[in-house]
């Protein structure tokens, strides 16, 4: 249900716009894949989302070669989540989870990613465990107002809530329908929420 997309070469914003939005159209989601070129991505982010909104929901970061001095903090995607990448064939689990959590202290990234999965076979659970320590996972939900995704019977439903207070749980409301229907989120792992 998701399509993450690089250009390295082309960088053509009104193609890559309207095969984003066909992507949309379609039912995916898109996710971004930069290493360069802010202005492109930006752009083509903005225009995506103003035709068709909620379709570009993530940025994939590109924190490694070509794109090694990228900080997630200066890459701005007008509420759009900024995951940063790195590379085992850099970076050891101890150097992930340190840079994760330099990352989430300076601008409170919620996750990460890394390249190439071929390379750590093996070792992918010491890197997973590295993003997750690194970012902190998510052991509280801060009271604030919240915009979740919630799937029920197989499809999404647009939520809202207000934390109730104890740093554990909040009360959704559904957009649609009856002021007093409301769901109770726990804080799972890694910003993921279950919903009862």
């Amino acid at each position: 249900d998701a399509i993450d997309l690089d250009d390295e070469n082309c960088y053509d914003t009104s193609s890559m716009v309207r095969f984003c939005v066909m992507l949309g159209n379609l039912g995916y989601v898109v996710a971004l894949d930069p290493y360069q070129n802010p202005t492109f991505w930006t752009t083509v982010a903005s225009q995506v989302n103003s035709q068709r909104p909620g379709t570009i929901d993530t940025v994939h970061l590109q924190c490694y070669d070509g794109g090694a001095g990228n900080n997630p903090c200066s890459w701005n995607f007008g509420g759009i989540p900024v995951l940063p990448g790195v590379w085992n064939n850099v970076d050891s689990p101890s150097s992930v989870q340190t840079k994760m959590a330099n990352w989430r202290s300076q601008c409170g990234v919620s996750g990460g990613w890394m390249w190439l999965y071929d390379g750590f076979i093996g070792n992918a659970a010491a890197y997973a465990s590295a993003i997750n320590n690194g970012i902190g996972g998510a052991t509280s939900i801060p009271n604030g107002v919240y915009e979740i995704s919630a799937a029920t019977t197989g499809n999404a439903l647009d939520c809202y809530g207000y934390g109730t207070g104890n740093g554990t749980s909040i009360q959704l409301w559904p957009y649609a329908g009856t002021s007093n229907q409301k769901w109770q989120v726990t804080s799972l792992n890694n910003g993921y929420y279950s919903i009862k």
